[in-house]
C-alpha cells in the first residue's frame, strides 16, 4: 500500500498573489510545507499538484530543489474564470504515484504539525474512507489535515459537481462517514488563524515563527505557545511586568497562575485551584488586578 502526501499549490491566488513563495524565516512558505509533509509518519512520498500555467513553473523548480515530484493536472473550471479543478489535479497526482491512500495538504500552512497529520492518517486506517481534523475543527487554522482512500477520491471525481471540485474533498465530507481527530483534553484553538491568505495572515505567521524556540522539531503545542508569546493577552503582559525580574523557570508557573486568576473573574464560587502558596498568591493577585483594571 502506497501512501502519498499531495500538496496543492499555484501562484494565482487573488488576495496574496504567489503567496506560497513569500518567505517565513529564511525559506518560502511552500518549502516549509514540503519539508513538514515529508515528516508525516507513514508517508511514502510527497508530490505537488499544480497547473500548467507558466506562472507556476517556479513551483516546479522549487520542487526540483526540494527533491519532490510534481504533476500539473489542475485544469480550469468551465465557465468559472480564475478557478481550478483541483480535484482533477489530485486524481492525476494519485495516478502518477500509484497512491492507495492520500493525505491532502494545502500549501499555505507552514506551521503544520506532521504528528497530527499522522494521527489523521492513522484514523483513516481504522477502516473508513475519509478522515480529517476539521469536522469540526479544534486545532488552529493552518494545521488542517484530510486523508482519504484512492477509491474515495475516484468516486468524488465521478460524482462531484462544479461547485465541489475546487476544494477537493467537499463531495467526500458531504456523502461519506467521517472519522474526525480532535485536539486532546477538549482543547479548542480553531479560532486561531495561522494559514496564509493575505498580508495580515503572513505577518501573523512570521511573528509566530520568530517566537518559536525550535524551527525544525516543533509541534502544534509549540506553535500555540509561540503565538501566546508573540501576541500576549493583557493579563500575560501584566503578569510579565510583575514577575519578569526572576529566572523563567521560577516566573513561568507564577505568570500562569496570575493569568488563570485574571481569567477567573466573573466565575461565581470558584476556589483557588493552587495548593502551592506562591502560585495561590499569584492567582489571587491576578484576579484582583483584573477586577481593578477592568480586563479579563
Amino acid at each position: 500500500m502506497t501512501t502519498v502526501a499531495i500538496v496543492q499549490a499555484r501562484c494565482g491566488s487573488l488576495r496574496l498573489p504567489a503567496k506560497v513563495l513569500k518567505r517565513v524565516g529564511k525559506q518560502a512558505i511552500l518549502t516549509h510545507v514540503l519539508a513538514r509533509a515529508k515528516r508525516i509518519p507513514g508517508i511514502d512520498r510527497v508530490v505537488l499538484t499544480t497547473t500548467d500555467d507558466p506562472a507556476d513553473d517556479v513551483l516546479v523548480n522549487l520542487c526540483r530543489g526540494a527533491g519532490v515530484s510534481w504533476t500539473r493536472g489542475q485544469t480550469p473550471l468551465a465557465g468559472q474564470p480564475g478557478r481550478r479543478d483541483v480535484l482533477a489535479g489530485y486524481v492525476a497526482a494519485a495516478a502518477a504515484c500509484k497512491a492507495d491512500v492520500i493525505v491532502r495538504i494545502t500549501s499555505d500552512c507552514p506551521l503544520l504539525d506532521p504528528l497530527v497529520a499522522g494521527d489523521v492518517l492513522a484514523a483513516l486506517r481504522g477502516g473508513v474512507a475519509y478522515s480529517s481534523n476539521v469536522h469540526p475543527p479544534s486545532f488552529y487554522d493552518g494545521n488542517d489535515i484530510e486523508s482519504f482512500t484512492r477509491a474515495a477520491l475516484l468516486e468524488a471525481h465521478r460524482q462531484a459537481g462544479p461547485d465541489e471540485r475546487e476544494h477537493v474533498t467537499t463531495w467526500m465530507h458531504r456523502h461519506l462517514p467521517i472519522m474526525n481527530v480532535r485536539a486532546p483534553h477538549g482543547l479548542d484553538y480553531s479560532g486561531l488563524k495561522l494559514s496564509v491568505d493575505d498580508h495580515r495572515d503572513l505577518e501573523r505567521v512570521r511573528r509566530v515563527w520568530e517566537a518559536l524556540t525550535d524551527h525544525e522539531d516543533f509541534g502544534w503545542r509549540d506553535v500555540v505557545a509561540a503565538y501566546q508569546r508573540a501576541f500576549p493577552s493583557v493579563a500575560e503582559i501584566r503578569a510579565r511586568a510583575v514577575y519578569g525580574g526572576a529566572h523563567p523557570r521560577v516566573t513561568a508557573p507564577l505568570c500562569a497562575a496570575f493569568v488563570a486568576g485574571a481569567a477567573s473573574v466573573g466565575i461565581l464560587d470558584l476556589d483557588c485551584p493552587y495548593s502551592c502558596r506562591a502560585e495561590e498568591s499569584a492567582w489571587r493577585l491576578g484576579r484582583d488586578d483584573a477586577r481593578e483594571q477592568g480586563y479579563q
